[in-house]
């Protein structure tokens, strides 16, 4: 056992708990204690005392093993994580947003022309309406000219005038609806064209909406291969280590876990302190130790 002269207790537990301040999290608390300036195993004690306070007891939650299978997890999640951004950005899915966009400002558009020429056709079937109604008129006054009903040279003169008058009316009448008629036959050919273009519009969306289905499909399928093999290593990992890793996974963006290669930490790529990497590789293989720079539960 060694000690440390001119450390009184008092000063050393303090030491004790700014060193768990700063370096308990990632487990290297202990090792930096001892280097204070003499610990025995009293020491020890306080700094699990602290470390149960502090994390509910998460010092020790995996076995032999277990936080090999919990890697495997953070693999399976980390692919699905993948596999669901590139299901959301298949470039299918885009174009096929572009040609439903396309398509609707289509329909808006070939709904505008429909109502310009429905206008000109109403203009069209009264124009037609009064023709229809003078070219009667003037039958009408063509029956009693040639009657014989009426005898005085002056009455029939009026009414030949007036037979003329109606005749000539309902040829501008005609005029401006053969105007009209080929003003409503253009709108009808511009509709017909819109409406074509909106067809090979709908069919091709249809076309990518299968294909979309495929791929998607496709995607879900390796989704729920991943779900099915994460299921089975859950399944062996203490329900107390799977809360805390989705718990830093939820804060970390997805990574709960992650491989200590050399001194890099592979959760966030960044290099971790010697003291911290060094306790890493000495405390037993069972304690869960996380990353001082990324929170994650650390693989050795």
């Amino acid at each position: 056992m060694r000690s440390h002269p001119g450390v009184s207790p008092r000063t050393r537990s303090t030491s004790i708990e700014h060193v768990w301040d700063r370096w308990g999290r990632s487990g290297v608390g202990f090792w930096a204690i001892a280097h204070l300036g003499g610990w025995n195993r009293n020491d020890r004690g306080e700094f699990r005392r602290l470390r149960q306070a502090n994390e509910g007891g998460h010092g020790r939650l995996a076995g032999m093993g277990q936080l090999d299978n919990l890697l495997a997890v953070q693999d399976h999640d980390t692919a699905c994580d993948g596999l669901r951004r590139r299901r959301d950005r298949l470039p299918v899915r885009a174009e096929l947003a572009a040609r439903e966009l396309e398509a609707a400002a289509l329909l808006v558009t070939i709904n505008e022309v429909r109502a310009e020429r429905d206008i000109v056709l109403r203009r069209e079937k009264a124009f037609d309406h009064e023709a229809r109604s003078l070219e009667a008129k003037a039958a009408e006054a063509d029956a009693v000219l040639y009657s014989g009903s009426i005898t005085s040279p002056k009455e029939l003169q009026a009414l030949q005038a007036d037979v003329e008058s109606i005749r000539r009316h309902r040829r501008a009448v005609e005029d401006d609806e053969l105007e009209v008629l080929v003003e409503r036959e253009e709108l009808d050919g511009r509709v017909r064209t819109l409406e074509d273009e909106l067809a090979a519009l709908s069919a091709s969306a249809d076309e990518l909406r299968a294909t979309l289905d495929g791929q998607e499909h496709e995607v879900d399928s390796a989704l729920a291969e991943h779900a099915a093999s994460r299921a089975e290593l859950v399944a062996e990992l203490p329900s107390s280590l799977l809360a805390l890793y989705e718990k830093i996974r939820l804060k970390n963006n997805g990574i709960g876990a992650g491989k200590l290669v050399g001194v890099t930490c592979q959760g966030c790529h960044l290099v971790l302190p010697t003291v911290e990497v060094d306790h890493a590789r000495r405390a037993p293989a069972d304690e869960v130790i996380q990353s001082s720079t990324c929170g994650c539960i650390l693989v050795r």
